[in-house]
């Protein structure tokens, strides 16, 4: 049996922060952040395949897809395709990128960046 994944209350902590919070000044920039904080390894795997093909992180996955990402911890392509915003072109295109991010976030040292 896998352990709880470290990052779940802090992605449905940010999970309520997407909503209407978000459009106030200020709020998207502490939302990025914690973001950044909470899936780390979701978001710098979108920005990496992001540069690599020209285009905006959010052409890859939107930040509520990541946050959904790190709250679920989808374990297998089946399970990634669940998630919103997922559909069978950008499960064949990240699935398994993304999958390995999952992996290696949940074997990395818990203050690790």
């Amino acid at each position: 049996m896998n352990p709880e994944p470290r990052v779940n209350d802090g992605c449905r902590i940010l999970a309520h922060l997407t909503g209407a919070d978000r459009m106030m000044n200020g709020a998207a920039m502490l939302l990025h952040e914690m973001l950044d904080f909470i899936a780390g390894p979701y978001v710098r795997s979108r920005r990496e395949l992001a540069e690599a093909q020209g285009v905006p992180p959010y052409v890859i996955f939107h930040d509520s897809t990541l946050v959904e990402m790190c709250s679920v911890v989808p374990r297998t392509l089946d399970d990634f395709s669940k998630l919103s915003g997922v559909g069978e072109r950008k499960l064949m295109k990240y699935g398994e990128a993304f999958l390995a991010a999952i992996r290696a976030a949940e074997q990395a040292p818990f203050d690790s960046p």
